[in-house]
């Protein structure tokens, strides 16, 4: 990947390639959209593509990290009980955007991006659980409960996606806190 700018301008390209991208996995398979494809879709050049990633693999990456930011800023945790992690919007979201989840289910390489993902939600949780009263009592790692959480939600999510999305995000964030919950409600007491 190139590195990032800040600039409008530049943030705005590499934008409209990831949305021709994601546009075009709506489409037909991963392995069959060409770099051209992207470049046709964005009315952008080849040139400035190569400006700003090296290669397709490249693009998918950014786009996946940009999904899985937004899904991240969905983690919601720390109510009233000491802990509460709402999934129902993180389900809702990749539900809105399940071309997107459904087109990365069967890219080649996931695994590298789910580990990105999974490192991503449980950074987040990681904060939502610091705050958590009884985390200091904590006998186990917060970096571990984080990534168990982390596991469990992408798990069930590309699950979920993978089925065709037999549940709805409501039900599916009740499958979340009967599954996973209960064991980081119980490492945290």
């Amino acid at each position: 990947m190139r590195p990032e700018t800040r600039d409008p301008r530049s943030s705005a390209t590499r934008s409209a390639m990831i949305d021709a991208l994601l546009a075009l996995l709506a489409a037909r398979p991963y392995r069959e959209i060409t770099i051209q494809d992207i470049t046709d879709m964005a009315g952008l050049s080849r040139s400035t593509f190569y400006a700003h990633f090296q290669g397709k693999d490249d693009l998918l990456r950014c786009g996946f990290e940009r999904a899985i930011a937004s899904l991240a800023d969905h983690v919601d945790a720390c109510a009233a009980d000491g802990l509460q992690v709402e999934t129902a919007a993180i389900f809702a979201h990749a539900q809105a955007s399940f071309t997107l989840y459904r087109s990365l289910v069967f890219v080649p390489g996931l695994d590298l991006l789910s580990r990105s993902a999974q490192a991503a939600l449980a950074s987040k949780l990681h904060g939502r659980l610091l705050l958590v009263p009884t985390a200091a009592a904590c006998d186990l790692p917060l970096v571990l409960l984080a990534e168990s959480m982390a596991g469990g939600l992408l798990l069930l999510l590309r699950w979920w996606v993978d089925q065709q999305q037999p549940f709805t995000p409501a039900q599916m964030d009740e499958v979340f806190q009967r599954l996973v919950m209960p064991g980081v409600r119980s490492a945290l007491a």
